[in-house]
């Protein structure tokens, strides 16, 4: 804003200032003038024990948005209303001690750097990679997600029989990792005050609107050597020859955070040697431990801004976290190397007796930097290496796919192909077989992008509970084995698992992502596949899960680490789909327990048992409908668990504007829902729709409404999605957050529900 208009607005303020006056005098009411306090505020600061504050950014009295005081300003505030009633009406109160808000007030420990010069950081532009880095393609199973085409599988329906693995004839080889290699980092920057939030870095709202992210492409080359084979194994370690550079990239946060990060390298710890054991046998990594350095630009600020910062390697797995390598034998005798790997490092709420504290991208002539407090910030430094060259991008997009940067956007979750599930391959005589579990979930995704590197785009990806569900703090035997704050995620339906000799009937479903290991990678923007194999961690809150843990004491407390091919592409509404296939393989071990069907007694497993547990995810972004209105009607369907139902709805996209109808029969049941009020929609479309544009095929929505049985009429929460799509029908309905009931039409053919 100029001057001449800075001056105009001036103007107009006291001009509806006098106003008010004016009115409030002819009434006979008292004025506070809060604007004459803030423009002292603004000429004269006010003192503060040892600190005087201002109103200039970081000057302690106004938060980060420059617009709401901190809680001292506010304190400031009511003193001087609270001042002005003692002196006008003859009250009483007593004055504020500002120095104990002060205390407990983060705005108030603002540092900005010291001296006059305010000398923010200079504008940036990301640098162009090398000549030989020009082209970025995928790697390892992201080229096999471009081997499908577009809206086809993820995964091969196959995958090849593993293939005896022969080392390098002198145990020693020197591989360039490909273009398609990154590390990067999403900073969960918070400011909490519970003990428990501090230090496991799980509450407090995020500054600057989500995490700070920051990915770049690496070039350089790996050492690997190998010790002789004992057997089917051999030992190897592996260092960098010399360090990976990076190309020049920007930390950012969709609100007003952007931090050049320049001169970044991963380097080797000269204390420690990344190591694993392979299995030439079945190409099997155990034992995998891998510690970098990273070294750049932004974490230069932040240990400038805490002192005391660890000086240590980043470690993966390290004390909470993932790590996987693959070899793969290459036409030259060598073995390809791929790595990924990802951390949860908490700095707590101090540091060598310091706070921690978030530095901000300006400084002094001498690079003090500016800095907030940080209590309970976390890092998840995250890092892909390969080796392997690309195979041909077959089913790429036919221009460059365009995913949008810096922000968080909502997907709705199309709960017909999204589920997780098991494959039960438990030897027990009481069993008599193998079973296959699978539920479908009902839910969000929040997807927050970061900066666009090179062909690239760092993505997080985050689940989330339905929209307006309006429901009680999660309350699980999860809580109570899980250190951080759990919060939920999409809600599963009731199933039944079928062995061939027992039954289990399964509720209580819902799957919890991990807070501490997030998933984040980067997406290839030519093709739209992530350039490693996605990891998404996740808890499942089931009632067959619940009785596992309590009747075999022995059960991991991990969450599953599914793993495997993500994509963005384009529906052929010409709107994004993410898709995510991952699995995991949990052996059981010998004589571990398991439930009966009753869920209160056991039986032993035999050798070689093994869960599969599985996730999958299709969705959509949502959209609000604007006058759009979805209205149906379906008869005597039969969900998955065998109940007979019955609907109508009419759910438009303003409903302000247009009432909205919902009608639920359950025939089994015996009962009724009737929607009261909405508290959440979202439209959407099927990944095959023929829908016109501003037309939906899927609705999405949540609302309370009346529980009509046996007389008896309760005020109940729904959730719901329903989908007329002629190839991909569908119908999701949970009443009293699935408790009260629980029904949905999925797939019994489950080539039809992948995603």
């Amino acid at each position: 804003m100029g001057a001449a208009a800075a001056a105009d607005l001036g103007r107009r303020i006291d001009d509806l200032n006098e106003s008010l006056t004016a009115a409030a005098s002819a009434r006979g009411c008292r004025v506070f003038d809060l604007h004459a306090l803030f423009r002292a505020i603004r000429i004269h600061g006010a003192q503060v024990g040892r600190r005087r504050l201002s109103a200039d950014f970081l000057g302690g009295f106004y938060s980060l948005n420059g617009y709401y005081p901190g809680r001292t300003g506010h304190a400031l505030i009511a003193g001087e209303l609270l001042r002005a009633l003692n002196s006008v009406y003859g009250a009483a109160f007593p004055a504020i001690d500002l120095e104990a808000v002060a205390a407990r007030d983060p705005v108030f420990s603002y540092e900005p750097p010291p001296g006059d010069a305010l000398r923010s950081l200079p504008a940036f532009r990301p640098a162009s990679l090398p000549v030989r880095q020009a082209s970025l393609p995928a790697a390892g199973m992201a080229s096999r997600c471009q081997a499908a085409p577009n809206g086809g599988p993820l995964r091969p329906t196959e995958e090849p029989a593993p293939r005896h693995l022969q080392l390098p004839p002198d145990l020693v080889e020197v591989l360039p990792i490909v273009p398609s290699s990154y590390h990067g980092d999403a900073i969960r920057v918070v400011n909490c005050d519970d003990p428990r939030d501090i230090q496991w870095g799980s509450g407090g709202d995020l500054f600057f609107g989500g995490h700070a992210m920051y990915a770049s492409h690496l070039h350089g080359s790996v050492r690997i050597r190998f010790a002789p084979a004992v057997g089917d194994l051999t030992r190897f370690e592996v260092t960098h020859e010399g360090g990976l550079d990076a190309a020049d990239g920007v930390l950012s946060a969709p609100w007003l955070f952007r931090w050049p990060v320049r001169q970044a390298q991963v380097l080797d710890d000269p204390r420690l040697v990344s190591s694993g054991t392979l299995n030439l046998a079945t190409g099997e990594v155990t034992n995998l431990n891998y510690y970098v350095r990273y070294r750049n630009s932004a974490l230069f600020g932040l240990v400038r801004a805490n002192p005391h910062f660890p000086d240590q390697p980043i470690a993966f797995p390290g004390q909470y976290g993932s790590a996987w390598a693959r070899f793969e034998q290459r036409p030259d005798g060598r073995l390809d190397f791929t790595f990924s790997g990802s951390t949860f490092l908490p700095l707590g709420g101090q540091l060598g007796g310091d706070p921690v504290r978030w530095a901000l991208p300006f400084a002094s002539g001498d690079l003090q930097f500016a800095s907030i407090p940080a209590a309970g910030m976390v890092m998840h430094p995250h890092l892909f290496l390969t080796t392997r060259e690309p195979g041909p991008a077959a089913g790429g997009f036919d221009e460059a796919f365009d995913l949008p940067e810096n922000c968080i956007q909502e997907y709705t979750l199309f709960t017909r192909n999204s589920a997780f599930g098991d494959q039960f391959s438990l030897n027990a005589e009481e069993l008599g077989g193998r079973a296959k579990g699978r539920s479908h979930i009902l839910g969000r995704l929040e997807i927050q992008f970061g900066e666009r590197f090179g062909d690239s785009l760092p993505a997080l990806i985050a689940c989330l509970e339905p929209g307006g569900a309006l429901l009680p703090p999660l309350d699980t035997p999860l809580n109570a084995d899980f250190p951080g704050k759990l919060y939920r995620g999409p809600m599963g339906h009731d199933e039944m698992l079928r062995f061939p000799r027992r039954s289990y009937f399964l509720d209580s479903v819902d799957f919890l992502d991990d807070p501490f290991d997030i998933s984040v990678g980067a997406v290839d923007l030519r093709t739209g596949c992530f350039h490693a194999e996605l990891l998404h961690r996740g808890l499942i809150g089931q009632n067959l899960f619940y009785a596992l843990v309590r009747l075999e004491p022995r059960t991991p407390r991990s969450s599953f680490a599914f793993r495997g091919p993500a994509r963005f592409e384009r529906g052929t509404d010409g709107r994004s789909v993410f898709r995510f296939d991952g699995l995991v393989r949990v052996p059981y071990p010998d004589g571990f327990y398991f439930p009966s069907s009753d869920l209160a007694t056991r039986f032993p497993v035999g050798p070689n048992s093994v869960l599969d547990p599985f996730l999958w995810l299709q969705a959509r972004p949502s959209a609000d409908g604007g006058d759009f209105c979805k209205q149906g009607a379906a008869k005597d369907l039969t969900a998955s668990i065998g109940d007979r139902f019955s609907l109508r709805y009419s759910i438009p996209g303003d409903p302000p504007r247009r009432p909205a109808f919902f009608e639920y029969v359950n025939a089994t049941q015996g009962a009724t829902f009737s929607l009261t009020a909405l508290t959440w929609v979202s439209f959407t479309n099927s990944r095959t729709s023929r829908s016109a544009p501003g037309q939906y095929d899927t609705v999405s929505f949540s609302g309370f409404g009346t529980w009509s049985k046996d007389g008896g009429r309760t005020a109940q929460l729904v959730t719901a999605q329903i989908s007329d799509a002629p190839d991909l029908p569908y119908v999701s309905i949970q009443v009293g957050g699935g408790l009260i009931s629980n029904v949905n039409t999925k797939p019994t053919d489950e080539t039809f529900a992948l995603p």
